[in-house]
């Protein structure tokens, strides 16, 4: 299990305890700044901050050591102490505050210009109807390594082109989303990704892609040690070096798989594990509870959780 990256006690009396005592404190040091209002820190703050977020962290008990050392006790009163005298004078502005949040994730954030359709029982987010990216937008934009999005429609508004997986591409180089099936380190650089399933859900253009470049986006349903925790990740340009495809004549689906190289020139996909950072991972929670709530509102209630149980893959939805 992953440790919370935005609070790491780590065991008892550890270096990770004295470096998470020393960078947490100064923000607790806040606490001192309530006495005195002209040091009051602002809403505004606390929110582009996620200083709130920080202050759960620190008292939620899933995150300390099962011996707390005293230096630990202290940090923890000293945080309720601060998140109850926000609480006191923000009033419901601070217990809302993730209600802000949400509405500024639909106007201005990954959901902008997004909107979740439900056909024959199954939910999928498309993009806004003249909302999709423009010529200029593809042609002058460039992925960033690490650039984590929040769902597929998300990924394909910052500036992709394309109207099926077959095409999906980013200024002339084919976009691979691996977003479910497998994937296994073969050596230092390359990994074999295997994907089981009928045949729409194959991407034969790969065949003619093998020796050249691919931008690979890694999907958090992907069972691979470098799948990100939550949302799809941009994890840089591989090189096909193989691509086999298989059908199986007894269950009628196919096996497609491929070896590919990461390409030189680029960090290496293990520093990205970190991302998404603490504060998309809260932007991917508040995410979850509005999907959840649209698909509720779309008159599906009662095949959410269905759905959710049984979902295996996330479709790419054009």
């Amino acid at each position: 299990m992953r440790r919370h990256p935005r609070f790491d006690p780590g065991p008892p009396g550890s270096r990770a305890l004295a470096a998470s005592d020393r960078a947490l404190r100064p923000r607790v040091r806040l606490l001192q700044d309530e006495e005195v209002p002209s040091m009051h820190v602002n809403l505004e703050t606390i929110k582009a901050c996620r200083l709130d977020k920080l202050l759960a962290d620190i008292l939620n008990p899933k995150h300390h050591p099962r011996r707390a050392p005293e230096e630990l006790l202290d940090l923890v009163a000293k945080a309720s102490q601060l998140q109850g005298k926000w609480a006191a004078r923000f009033g419901e502005d601070f217990t809302s505050i993730d209600d802000v949040r949400s509405l500024e994730l639909k106007q201005t954030g990954y959901l902008k210009d997004l909107y979740l359709s439900v056909e024959d029982g199954n939910p999928a987010w498309r993009i806004r109807e003249g909302r999709a990216p423009s010529v200029e937008v593809v042609t002058n934009t460039s992925l960033e390594l690490g650039q984590w999005f929040i769902n597929m429609a998300c990924a394909r508004r910052s500036g992709m082109s394309g109207n099926s997986i077959e095409t999906l591409a980013k200024n002339g180089i084919k976009v691979l989303p691996l977003l479910w099936g497998r994937e296994e380190q073969i050596d230092k650089d390359v990994t074999r990704y295997i994907r089981d399933g009928d045949a729409s859900e194959m991407v034969h253009s790969l065949l003619t892609q093998v020796g050249q470049k691919v931008h690979i986006l890694r999907g958090y349903k992907l069972r691979s040690p470098h799948a990100p925790e939550a949302g799809i990740r941009y994890d840089g340009l591989y090189i096909i070096r193989s691509f086999g495809l298989k059908l199986d004549p007894h269950k009628e689906t196919y096996c497609m798989s491929l070896n590919m190289e990461q390409a030189p020139g680029q960090g290496r996909v293990e520093t990205l594990q970190p991302i998404p950072r603490p504060s998309q991972l809260d932007d991917w929670k508040l995410y979850e509870k509005f999907e959840e709530h649209e698909i509720k509102r779309a008159g599906v209630d009662d095949e959410y959780g269905t759905w959710r149980t049984m979902q295996k893959r996330d479709p790419v939805v054009f």
